[in-house]
């Protein structure tokens, strides 16, 4: 029963990963300097335990790709970040689209017939 359901689930995580990142990308085109700000206040600088490690390993995993683009067009002015930062949120999101599908026929291997 549990191996019938195995690929959904995995197929689903990587769905809320995605979709997760792709998300936090929109929210900062919109939002920008804000939530830019948010996210280096979440964050432990110098983390000792591997309690701050492991959170921001999440942190990093749900939220990361989008500030990591977003911090390379920084430098910028208000309106050239927002126009840099578009087609890297459309590259991201038409990558994750092919990453999903590729997923999804991996797992469809992986199916129990």
């Amino acid at each position: 029963m549990i191996l019938e359901e195995a690929p959904e689930i995995i197929r689903l995580f990587i769905v809320f990963l995605l979709s997760a990142q792709c998300t936090i990308a929109g929210c900062l085109f919109i939002l920008g300097n804000t939530l830019l700000q948010y996210y280096e206040d979440a964050l432990v600088s110098n983390p000792k335990n591997w309690f701050t490690k492991s959170y921001n390993a999440v942190f990093y995993i749900l939220m990361g790709a989008g500030f990591y683009f977003y911090k390379k067009v920084h430098q910028y002015n208000w309106i050239m970040r927002r126009l840099l930062f578009v087609p890297w949120f459309l590259l991201m999101i038409i990558s994750s689209v092919i990453i999903y599908f590729v997923f999804k026929g991996l797992l469809g291997l992986m199916t129990v017939h």
